[in-house]
Formats: structure tokens, C-alpha cells, sequence
């Protein structure tokens, strides 16, 4: 979290860092920059990569390229998450010596054990004594300044707790300041626990009666839920009457996301960079010199390492309200340029493009924004001009919002914005407008300061949002002068090419054109960098020209056990794992064979490796694994035989990871391999030396989502960057003329405008006359088929090539953590796989569900198709009818959960069936149809009716509200309410058993629900020789 926090400069500073203002930020050095590469689900939700990334092996080095960075950014301190490293305090003060500049470390307490206070005291007061005398570490009036993050221990759940542990310390003379981070703070010291998790009222709404701020222990508090301006004035007012010593450091979440993650799917509302701007605004007009913010160096986390969807864009704003808070008024040179707009939009929803115009020092500007909206389907663009803003006299940015509506914009996918910008400067002290060159007298001129600078390009998707955080990119950043790419798919080998054609002038060499990388990127993710030829191979020898260079393989294994790979045909380049140390994340083989641990050194949360390959077409690729715990050596068996040919085609067939389950000493272990395109490279740089171009070789996943925008963006040694012209990318292996009912909610209005920050229930203020309907082609669709024919290990529908498509797992005991997905391994005995209605089928046992990776489902209209087995028992003994049971096992349930359907049965052999969807709901009773064996249900939900089939058959049907959970939503699949043998009395239970799953994101007709009781799927993809 980001934080001014203020008094007069500490001892030690020089004339030239003295300021009253410091910034924080959070910083968790037990992670590389958002430990992109091999997520705790491998893969991973990489919502974005890092412009910048330490390249050094030098922690202090590399810590100092952060602060020199980080100033630049308006920040000035760390909070130092966990733990803090010593080697921050040495490069703080190199920092110091160097620039003059102050930069903080402070203690962020996480972790320590929650009911020992006394290792709280002892390590408390260890950091106290160490760091007394360092100026580095923070103090506010002679005490040093120590956050908390999360729960402290029981000793702070009551004031009194609160104030033994402050003079136990006092009494050590332990001079130290505790900051918690309480949530909802402003509703707890206005009074209004009411509120909590609820928004505030229309209108500015009163305080409670005082209480808490004369009851409380602490001294100090930071929040995590940013405050708007009504609530923010009425809180400084209490604070300011009632607790003037009273340290409250606001926070600023409006940056904040936590939806890359495998099954949280936080998402703090941004609304472009609006809430951004208001809270900075709001809290320095009100005095404070202290603000709070989201990490620095995780990039999927927050907004203020530049990245490939913060193009300096925050770090450009949150520096010109340092400066203001320091100053009163803009530093700049010249004027800044910011803009800000969505990398996904839906369908129905409002595309909105924000510009951000910051004045130079002692002028106010005014401006105006025009973009044009570039087709990928060539297609005539969409222009959209601003009306003219001015900034204000205090320095805030003349700010402009411009909003295109897309009900009618089905026919385009994606589109690339140009931008151009004109300004007229003002000095701010000036009676009379300034005279400037070719205006007449008291007249200022519009100047054109940007024209036509192409950006990243924007997704329209129906029904689903992959990425809700917006891009924000300072135009000064952005090169006019970009590669072109190329998509070309080789159907011999099933996989794409993807190529770049670097134009002269950036082949002239020289800072400001030298290549740091090139990503393929989709949206603000990437598929990968473009890299230099590879020279050679184990011997020295030469690759071979038809090879394909730089293919990525990933190795999972749901235990840590010594394996060898070895490659025919083939080299080994090196294994790639997450650290925030080059050397420790890069293990370099170049032979056709390599001895490695399954598990990247230190991780008990990963479970993959990533191996760089270069490989010839008819490639042979052997995996080899030994006993836990023992060498590489030691009694290996085969796992795996497979070819490169076999798992390409897995990729495009929807056959997924080729997964093996073995038993080794006592312990089954389930491994898996697949072609992979992400989670490998981006906190690595990968010059490029001049010349015409580059290639990669992609496996893309093209079923899942069967249309894909990519785009090149390079980053340049002098900071810029550019994107290129985006790539449309259909399945060859599609048909696009084949079309499909669609539902959707016309909002007019921004996807965040409905997002709530305090809670997990998004805002829909919707009914039935703001729902449409229309027709869009199949491969438009949200579309997620588990078929389980995988037959072995956790992970389903895992092509491993691609983020937020479908990917699920089997999970054990409930949801895991968020940062790290709980799977199931085989061997425990959670689930077992069985035969199925066709093939191969998943049979659940209790407290173990089938968990989809968050932002995956569709978010509004939806279909769930799926094949259930069902049990009769008879007698009082509980013994099962053999002649009905066809599955093992022993569970019985009287409940499915499959999104936001539920089903539950009932003693007479009947069923209830709920839905829920944010607020909207519906309870159907009276279901029948159900018989002993395979079932097919069906659970649709089209915006205006809930519906459910049984067995081919319309069952229930009744009106609801149209609503879309937009955020928060990592849903599952399960059975629940478990029936014990005594009460089964012949009754109907469900064994557990589950195939044929379909996710479709659209509400189907009663022709497509008789296909899919036919086991027809809904979505049929024709053979690469077709097209």
C-alpha cells in the first residue's frame, strides 16, 4: 500500500531530499515481480507482465533499481510485508548518498504467531533496538512507525489487549507507533457498523454516535478500502474533533486487484483512473500527508510497477500529487498526457476512454481528446471526440471522459484506440490570457501534442471479462514506431507461428531504439517473448533450420520426486522457476537430457517446471521418475513416452495434458505434460539485435476461446513502448457462420460502475426492459467442456497454453487460499475416476468439489449440462441396490451445486431447485423425472426465466431478475448434504458420479437441450483437414 506520511524531514537528510511528504508502498520480497512465470496453478492468471524487471543477481542492486524507480514514481518508502531484508537499509542508504534522496523501509508485521504475544514483544523490540538510530526506518514524533497487516493476535481484539501490549513494550523502551490495517475503517470510527459490507446511503450520510475512537487501544490505523469524497470529509471531521493525535493513513485500493488469482477474485472498482484521481485529490485538499496503496512489486496485484497494462500511467499521476503535497502545484516541464480504458469490455456495457491532461509548472491547461477506434475486422473505424476540459488552479489534470456504446457493436471483436490531443496553456497567475505565436492579442492557441498514437488494443467479449483492470499509459511512454505481427497456423503440426517484422527505425541501433523484449501479448497478458535464433546444440552442433526453437514444455507432478527428461531429436535449453534471484530462477542444461527435482528449489506450493526446448517435428520426449526422496539414479521408471507431434495435437484436439498416475514405493503420483506458451518468461529481458524479424512457435489452445486478439508490444531501453497493429486469430478447426441465441444487459454504462469494493454482491439496478437479445456465432461464446477423459491426477480441462479459459480442479476441503489452488492429489482418496455415461467420469466424494479458476464462467446467461448418476438403496440395513448402483463408492448425497444452480432431492423421489445469481433468485419445487443410473440435467438461465430439464425434458420454469456477478466468482461443482446408510429407505440419493459437463454462456433452445440429452455436444469442432 502506498502511503504519504509526514512530519519535518528526518535527521540525516540533505538540503536537497528535505520534504514533509513520504510515500509508501507495500513490498513482499518473498515473491519475484509477481512471481508471473510459474504460478501456484500453473499456467497461472497472469493478468500482466512487468516493464521493468532487476536483471542483476545482486539483491542490493536490484533493491536500488526498485527505490530509483520507485522514486520516479512519487514513492519514497516500503513497507516491508513478512519480513523486512537488512539489505533494504544498506541500499537506502546508497540510495541516499547517490541522489539525496530519503527513501523508508519499514516493518509491515505479517505472520507472527496470533496467540503468542510474547514472541510479538520479543520481535518488536529486536527490530526496535537494531534499527534505533537508522534514519531510514520511519518515525513519527520519536516513535518509530510499524504496520500490521491482517491479524496481529488475540491481544488485539479488545482495547485492553491493545494498550498491555503498548506498555509491555514502553516498558522495554520501545518507542514504536503501531499502524493495523482495519478494514472498513471508516464505518468502525464513524460509528456505523451498520454499513459494514454494505454501501453507503445515497446522499452523505451522518456518523454514529462517538464511541470507537474514545474506546480503542490503538494509536494509529490504516485502511484497505478506499474512501469516497462525501465519507472521506465526514471522517476528517470526526477525526479532527474527537482524535486530533489520532494517525489515519487513507488508503488508495482504487488500484487493486486480486483476480489473477486461481480462486480470490477481488476486484477494487477503478473506473478507469476516476477513483484514483478523486481519492488523491480528496485527502490532499484535506491536509494529509500520509496515504496508503497497494503493492509495488506485484504487477498482478496493484497498478504502480509499470507493467504491460500500467504504461507509467499511475506512476506519471501519483508523482504530480506528490509534487503537490510537497510543493502546492505541478513541477513539470511540459504537460503530461495519461488515458485510460478498458483491455476488456462487454458487450453491453460502456467502452469508456479517459484522458488526463497534467499542466506544467505555474500553467493551467485546457484540452481536448479525440480517439479513433480501430476494427481488427477492417471494419470502418469509430471516432469519439471529448469536449473541452480545463485543470484546476491547485495543479489537479483537466480530466475527460468519452463513452462509446456497444449494443451494436457485435460485429466488431476487438479494436485498436490512436490518440490525439490538443491543449491551451494558461499561466495560472495571468489577469489576461497569454499572447502566443500565431494567435491574436489575449488569445492562446491549441497545440498538438500527441496525433495518432496507436495503444494497446481493447477486447469486446460477450458474457465474460478475462481482465476487468484497466490499461493506464502515459503517451510519452508510447513509441509511434511499432513491429508488425504476424499469425500464421501450420496445420502439418498444429501449432501457430507468430512473427514480427522490425521496421528500419528501430534496426538503426543506438538507447532509444535498442529492444530490452518483445511479448506477444493478448490483451495485457503474455503468450511469451520473441528471442534471438538459438545458436547451438548439446555438441555445439547446429540447430537444425526445420526445428522449432524455443518450445515450451510443462512438467507437473503432484509430489516432489527426482525426474529426467530426455529429448530425441531435441535440446534442453534450461528450466525456468519463480524467484526473485536471475540465477536461482533460471537452471541452464543445453542437452538433450536433464536431471532436476519436480518441484522448484524451496516451493512446497508449486507443483511445475518449465522447460525451454528445441526440437525437431518428429521430436521423441521420455520422462523418467524415481521414489520420493531419493536421487534421480535410484530405481527410475518410465512414465511417460510420448512425441512433440502427440502433445500438439492434444492442444488443438481438446485432449489437454497428457496425465499419468504411478505408483512409486507407496505413493501414487500424478504427473503431466503440455506445451505451454505463458508462465515462463516475462520478469526476464531478451534484447534483440537488429535485423528484418522474429519468430516463435505457439501453441495455442484455440477451444476454449476460439477467437484471439493478440498484439506485439516492445519495450525499449530508453522506457518507451509500442504496440503493434493487433492479430484476429480464429480456430481453423470452427465453423464461424455457425450462430447462437445471445442474451445480454444493456448498462450503458462502465463494467466497474456496478463492481462494490466492501463486497462480493455486484450492483444490478437492472429489469427486464434492459435486456436484449440477438445472435452471435458460436466461437463468440463462453464455452467450457469437462469431459474427464483425462482419467487421471486434479486438473481438468488444462491445456496449459492460456489464462482464464475453463481451466478446474479437483479440490479437497474447501477453497483454498487464493494464492495457491487446493487440489486433490489421487492417492488420498477424495475422488476416484470411474466409467462414465461415455468414457471416463469423476466420482466425488465429500467436501470435494470440482473448482473452477476465477473469472472462467460466463457472468450473466448461462446453460450448465451435465450428466449425474443416481442410486437407489432398499432396506433398513443400508445395503445398495446392485441392480441400479453401477459405480463404487459409499457416499451418498441429496444435493448438486453447479454454479449458481442447486439441486436437492426429495423423500419422494422428487427434487427442489434454487438459483442464485448476485441478488438474483428463484425456488422451483415439485421436480421429477429422476431414475436410478445416469441422469441428464440441464439448468439454464437467460436473464428474464430460470429453467430446468430432466432427461431431455422441460421440468420447471420461473421469472427473475437479470444480473450479472461481475466480480468475486471462482464457482464449483459438487454434491453436499451427505445421507447416512440408515436413512436411505429406498430413497433417491446421488452416488457422487459426474461426466459430460458443458458451461455454456448463453441460454439455450429446447432443439440444443435434446442434442445435448442425445450426448451431442454443443459446440462441434470440424478436423484440420476440413478447413
Amino acid at each position: 500500500m502506498l502511503a504519504f506520511a509526514v512530519n519535518e524531514a528526518a535527521a540525516g537528510e540533505s538540503a536537497k531530499a528535505k520534504s514533509p511528504v513520504v510515500f509508501w508502498a507495500h513490498y513482499m520480497p518473498q515473491i519475484p515481480n509477481g512471481h508471473l512465470h510459474a504460478h501456484p496453478h500453473p499456467g497461472g492468471n497472469n493478468d500482466a507482465w512487468p516493464l521493468f524487471s532487476p536483471q542483476e543477481n545482486n539483491p542490493i542492486v536490484e533493491y536500488k533499481q526498485h527505490m530509483r524507480l520507485a522514486l520516479a514514481s512519487g514513492i519514497n518508502g516500503f513497507q516491508m510485508l513478512t519480513f523486512t531484508d537488512e539489505k533494504m537499509y544498506q541500499a537506502a542508504a546508497e540510495i541516499l548518498r547517490e541522489t539525496g534522496h530519503m527513501f523508508y523501509v519499514a516493518p509491515e508485521w505479517c505472520g507472527i504467531p496470533a496467540n503468542k504475544p510474547e514472541k510479538t514483544v520479543q520481535a518488536i523490540e529486536t527490530f526496535f533496538k537494531k534499527h534505533q538510530d537508522n534514519p531510514h526506518v520511519y518515525q513519527e514524533k520519536g516513535r518509530q512507525v510499524h504496520f500490521f497487516y491482517g491479524n496481529p493476535g488475540n491481544w488485539s481484539q479488545t482495547p485492553d489487549g491493545i494498550r498491555q501490549m503498548r506498555n509491555e513494550l514502553e516498558r522495554r523502551g520501545v518507542a514504536v507507533l503501531f499502524v493495523p490495517t482495519i478494514y472498513s475503517f471508516e464505518r468502525i470510527a464513524l460509528d456505523r457498523p451498520d454499513l459494514i459490507s454494505k454501501p453507503w446511503p445515497s446522499g452523505v450520510s451522518q456518523p454514529g454516535p462517538l464511541r470507537w475512537l474514545t474506546e480503542t487501544g490503538w494509536k494509529a490505523a490504516t485502511g484497505f478500502d478506499f474512501s469516497l469524497s462525501p465519507v472521506a470529509k465526514i471522517l476528517d471531521a470526526r477525526l479532527r474533533q474527537n482524535a486530533s493525535d489520532f494517525l489515519w493513513i487513507p488508503a488508495l485500493s482504487a488500484g487493486y486487484d486480486s483476480s489473477n488469482r486461481p480462486v480470490q477474485a477481488i476486484h477494487t472498482p477503478f473506473l478507469g483512473m476516476r477513483n484514483l484521481l478523486d481519492s488523491l485529490r480528496t485527502w490532499i485538499s484535506l491536509g494529509y500527508k500520509q496515504i496508503t496503496y497497494p503493492t509495488w512489486n506485484d504487477c498482478l496485484e496493484s497498478m504502480i510497477l509499470p507493467s504491460s497494462r500500467n504504461v507509467y500511467g499511475f506512476n506519471t499521476i501519483l508523482r504530480h500529487y506528490r509534487d503537490i503535497a510537497q510543493t502546492g502545484g505541478s513541477t513539470l516541464s511540459e504537460p503530461q498526457v495519461v488515458v485510460s480504458y478498458p483491455v476488456d469490455v462487454l458487450y453491453g456495457d460502456s467502452l469508456y476512454f479517459q484522458v488526463a491532461a497534467i499542466p506544467s509548472a505555474g500553467e493551467s491547461i485546457e484540452m481536448r481528446a479525440s480517439v479513433e477506434l480501430v476494427p481488427v475486422e477492417n471494419l470502418p473505424p469509430v471516432v469519439l471526440e471529448s469536449t473541452t476540459v480545463c485543470s484546476s488552479a491547485t495543479g489537479d489534470p483537466a480530466f475527460v471522459e468519452i463513452l462509446w456504446e456497444t449494443n451494436n457493436a457485435f460485429s466488431i471483436s476487438g479494436v485498436q484506440p490512436f490518440v490525439t490531443i490538443a491543449v491551451r496553456r494558461h499561466p495560472v497567475e495571468a489577469t489576461a490570457l497569454a499572447t502566443r505565436e500565431g494567435g491574436g492579442e489575449g488569445e492562446a492557441v491549441w497545440e498538438t501534442l500527441y496525433s495518432k498514437i496507436p495503444v494497446s488494443g481493447t477486447r469486446l467479449r460477450y458474457n465474460r471479462i478475462a481482465n476487468p483492470v484497466p490499461y493506464a499509459i502515459d503517451l510519452a511512454r508510447v513509441s509511434p514506431v511499432a513491429p508488425t505481427l504476424r499469425i500464421e497456423h501450420d496445420s502439418a503440426l498444429n501449432v501457430y507461428r507468430g512473427a514480427i517484422d522490425i521496421p528500419p527505425a528501430q534496426r538503426n541501433g543506438g538507447r532509444d531504439v535498442a529492444i530490452r523484449k518483445v511479448h506477444l501479448s493478448e490483451g495485457s497478458m503474455s503468450l511469451g517473448a520473441f528471442r534471438r535464433p538459438v545458436a547451438s546444440g548439446p555438441a555445439g552442433d547446429k540447430i537444425d533450420s526445420h526445428w522449432l526453437e524455443n518450445t515450451f514444455l510443462r512438467i507437473e507432478s503432484s509430489e516432489n520426486i527426482p525426474l529426467e527428461l530426455r529429448i530425441q531429436n531435441g535440446v534442453i535449453h534450461d528450466f525456468y522457476s519463480p524467484s526473485p534471484d536471475i540465477s536461482q530462477a533460471i537452471a541452464t542444461f543445453d542437452s538433450s537430457r536433464a536431471k532436476f527435482s519436480s518441484r522448484p528449489p524451496g516451493s512446497h506450493a508449486l507443483r511445475s517446471r518449465v522447460a525451454r526446448l528445441s526440437l525437431s517435428p518428429d521430436a521423441q520426449i521420455v520422462l523418467d521418475a524415481s521414489e520420493p526422496g531419493s536421487s534421480a539414479a535410484k530405481n527410475p521408471i518410465r512414465v511417460m513416452e510420448t512425441s512433440f507431434a502427440e502433445l500438439a495435437t492434444r492442444v488443438h484436439s481438446g485432449g489437454g495434458a497428457l496425465v499419468r498416475t504411478v505408483t512409486l514405493g507407496e505413493k501414487k503420483i500424478t504427473l503431466g505434460l503440455s506445451l505451454t506458451t505463458d508462465a515462463t518468461e516475462p520478469n526476464v529481458d531478451f534484447p534483440l539485435a537488429p535485423r528484418d524479424n522474429y519468430a516463435r512457435w505457439l501453441p495455442l489452445d484455440m477451444r476454449s476461446d476460439p477467437i484471439r486478439i493478440l498484439q506485439a508490444i516492445t519495450v525499449f531501453e530508453s522506457g518507451q513502448v509500442s504496440f503493434s497493429s493487433p492479430v484476429k486469430v480464429e480456430s481453423p478447426v470452427m465453423q464461424p457462420t455457425d450462430m447462437a441465441p445471445v442474451q445480454w444487459i444493456a448498462t450503458n454504462a462502465p463494467f466497474d460502475t456496478f463492481v462494490r469494493q466492501d463486497s462480493s454482491t455486484t450492483q444490478n439496478p437492472f429489469d427486464h426492459a434492459d435486456v436484449r437479445k440477438g445472435q452471435l456465432p458460436k466461437n463468440a461464446i463462453p464455452y467450457d467442456h469437462y469431459d474427464f477423459e483425462e482419467g487421471a491426477g486434479a486438473r481438468l480441462n488444462d491445456r496449459g497454453s492460456s489464462q482464464q479459459l475453463g481451466r478446474a480442479w479437483v479440490e479437497h476441503g474447501g477453497r483454498g487460499t487464493g494464492h495457491v489452488a487446493r487440489y486433490s492429489n489421487e492417492g488420498d482418496g477424495h475422488y476416484q475416476w470411474v466409467p462414465g455415461i461415455k468414457g471416463k467420469a469423476l466420482l466425488l466424494d465429500r467436501d470435494t468439489v470440482i473448482r473452477v479458476r476465477s473469472k472462467s464462467s460466463p457472468i450473466g446467461p448461462e446453460t450448465i449440462s451435465l450428466w449425474v448418476h443416481v442410486v437407489a438403496s432398499v432396506g433398513e440395513d443400508g445395503k445398495r441396490d446392485e441392480t441400479t448402483d453401477l459405480i463404487s463408492g459409499t457416499s451418498r448425497f441429496l444435493r448438486l451445486s453447479a454454479n449458481a444452480f442447486t439441486l436437492d432431492l426429495t423423500a419422494d423421489s422428487g427434487a427442489t431447485f434454487s438459483f442464485k445469481r448476485a441478488l438474483a433468485s428463484a425456488n422451483l419445487n415439485s421436480l421429477s423425472g429422476i431414475t436410478p443410473g445416469w441422469n441428464h440435467f440441464v439448468f439454464s438461465y437467460d436473464l428474464q426465466t430460470v429453467t430446468a430439464w430432466i432427461n431431455g425434458r422441460e421440468i420447471a420454469k420461473s421469472d427473475v431478475s437479470p444480473a450479472y456477478q461481475r466480480t468475486h466468482s471462482a464457482p464449483s461443482i459438487g454434491f453436499s448434504k451427505p445421507l447416512s446408510p440408515q436413512a436411505f429407505g429406498g430413497r433417491l440419493a446421488f452416488s457422487g458420479a459426474i461426466d459430460e459437463v458443458e458451461v455454456i454462456g448463453t441460454a439455450l433452445s429446447a432443439d440444443d437441450i435434446e442434442k445435448l440429452s442425445k450426448q451431442i455436444p454443443w459446440r462441434v469442432f470440424h478436423s484440420f483437414s476440413e478447413n
